[in-house]
């Protein structure tokens, strides 16, 4: 008898936990440069940030088919706008010049002024009753040239054509791909509320194609020259990848090209790679976010990473949990991974540590912060955020785990 796993957490109702901003609360649906969509702007121009406003979420209060009144609603409608008096806006954690700032609810306008300094910046609204968006997004402040993926496009035909630290802006609408990402590119989207990456393995082909990409990274296959490294004990190709096969996201690494592994040229380096304003879901087995070796420096942010499952986790996992290793660490397979300002709700994991995110040995260095991890559920340990293995110097902060089993 197949006994049935549930993806996220239980409640007493009949609707899962409440893991929805509260009404009221600004949310950001997608971020628009000048030249079309994502967060990309240049000095004098302007950037236009687009509110969520009116949007269905499941009842908390929902007592079923038989119930009367409000209890018999099974969603309702909160409003995530950025609300009719003027809050404030920050860029990395700075607050802009009103002057250059015009508010309404449903959109903000911010005209770049001539001296900002270029760079990457993380965007935070903040409404006049002090409430600030969980999941921002990564805005780029300067005249880098991106490449540019539309509905239709492919976003691993993106990656795969792209140079190291090159930015990929992803624009609005759905994408079922199974995206693995073996190269430091800025995997940027157009807002958390925009873009999906939908990891279901339809058609029955993309699981095909994705053991066949995996392989050929590794060097496997007729053709193929090998790119990435797998971890020790760990067997290349996509036989490696048995418990974790064909994540919404896979990030693999090289190990080292001559540099010793401390951030090689054509490999991670710290803060040279992320992914960025996603909304995550439908991944099995792998989950949303698999992060294998060697992705030093990735950044994680602002992405909604909910509904996915997996052996191991369930939302987002960085390293393995059962290597065999026969030294003492620390590691070092994973260094400076970067983990803000997400949502990761309602993902489901059978083992390991963490339904939500897991962090394995090896993962020196991280930083986890500012994110709501909600409603998440794990036959193993830590329903929540699950810590398995050694993994030094790493910082779990000013995050909001709430309602996970």
């Amino acid at each position: 008898m197949l006994q049935r796993v549930p993806v996220s957490a239980f409640a007493s109702g009949y609707n899962p936990p409440d893991c929805e901003a509260e009404d009221g609360a600004p949310k950001i649906r997608q971020v628009d440069g000048p030249s079309g969509p994502g967060p990309l702007v240049a000095q004098s121009e302007v950037l236009t940030i687009y509110s969520q406003g009116l949007t269905t979420v499941p009842n908390p209060a929902y007592e079923g088919p038989l119930a009367t009144g409000p209890a018999a609603e099974k969603s309702i409608t909160r409003n995530f706008g950025f609300g009719g008096i003027e809050g404030t806006v920050t860029l990395g954690g700075v607050t802009l010049n009103v002057d250059d700032v015009e508010w309404t609810d449903a959109a903000i306008t911010w005209t770049v002024p001539a001296d900002f300094a270029s760079g990457d910046y993380q965007l935070t609204v903040t409404n006049a009753n002090g409430v600030s968006t969980t999941e921002g997004i990564t805005v780029t402040v300067g005249t880098d040239t991106p490449i540019r993926v539309g509905q239709g496009g492919s976003i691993q035909a993106a990656i795969d054509a792209a140079a190291s630290g090159d930015l990929i802006l992803v624009g609005p609408g759905t994408f079922d791909e199974l995206v693995i990402m073996w190269k430091p590119v800025h995997l940027q989207c157009a807002g958390p509320c925009a873009t999906f990456i939908n990891g279901v393995k339809r058609p029955t082909q993309a699981i095909g194609e994705w053991r066949t990409k995996m392989d050929c990274l590794f060097g496997i296959g007729g053709g193929c020259t090998q790119v990435v490294d797998a971890l020790p004990n760990q067997l290349p190709g996509a036989g490696g990848f048995d418990t974790e096969e064909g994540a919404a996201i896979t990030v693999v690494g090289l190990f080292d090209d001559g540099t010793g592994g401390q951030g090689p040229v054509g490999g991670f380096r710290r803060g040279s790679a992320r992914i960025d304003g996603f909304s995550i879901t439908g991944g099995d087995t792998g989950g949303g976010i698999f992060v294998n070796g060697y992705a030093h420096g990735l950044v994680i942010a602002n992405n909604r990473v909910f509904g996915n499952s997996g052996s191991y986790h369930g939302g987002i996992r960085i390293g393995r949990p059962f290597l065999e290793l026969t030294e003492e660490g620390p590691y070092g397979f994973n260094l400076n991974v970067n983990i803000h300002h997400n949502v990761i709700k309602q993902n489901g994991g059978m083992d390991g540590a963490g339904g939500g995110l897991s962090i394995n040995m090896g993962t020196d260095g991280y930083n986890v912060a500012e994110n709501l991890v909600c409603g998440n559920f794990t036959l193993g340990d830590g329903g929540g955020i699950g810590h398995f293995g050694l993994s030094t110097g790493g910082v779990i902060a000013n995050n909001r785990i709430l309602f996970n089993e």
